[in-house]
């Protein structure tokens, strides 16, 4: 009867020492985390636009080399003819019209005309990217504001 209770004495024992073990991995892991866990994350989608201050400075005082093109010639006859703005999961898109191909839907960063890329789409405005530089094209209004009353 001895060693029976000798032998539960032991599971008992170890039983307790792994629940210590574990309890304490778990604080210590948790508490690792706490400390050195990185910052939020923030994800943007595939096509947007950042201005970025630093990095326009330095471009502008040609530290690497020469500057920025001059602007670029948009083809001609091309119009803004429409603007789909951006939405969730959506770049956004606008309709061109040219001579030579007629209306077109392009949507955010894609090819306008050879060497246009439409870089970002506004409410009233696109930018195209030609090379280095970029080309704002803004939408002509078509008719005044209305005030219908709506709130």
């Amino acid at each position: 009867m001895r060693h029976m209770f000798l032998s539960v004495q032991r599971q008992l024992a170890w039983l307790v020492n792994a629940a210590a073990l574990s309890v304490f991995c778990f604080l210590a892991a948790r508490n690792t985390w706490v400390l050195l866990s990185p910052g939020e994350v923030v994800l943007l989608p595939e096509r947007h636009s950042v201005p970025n201050r630093q990095a326009d400075a330095i471009e502008a005082v040609h530290v690497f080399g020469g500057g920025r093109e001059g602007p670029a010639e948009l083809p001609p006859g091309l119009k803004l003819d429409g603007i789909f703005t951006p939405g969730k999961g959506s770049p956004g898109a606008a309709i061109f019209v040219s001579a030579g191909k007629g209306s077109q839907v392009v949507l955010a960063g894609g090819e306008v005309s050879p060497g246009f890329f439409l870089e970002e789409v506004a409410g009233d405005h696109v930018v195209l990217k030609h090379g280095g530089t970029s080309v704002t094209l803004r939408i002509e209004k078509i008719a005044p504001d209305i005030d219908l009353g709506i709130k």
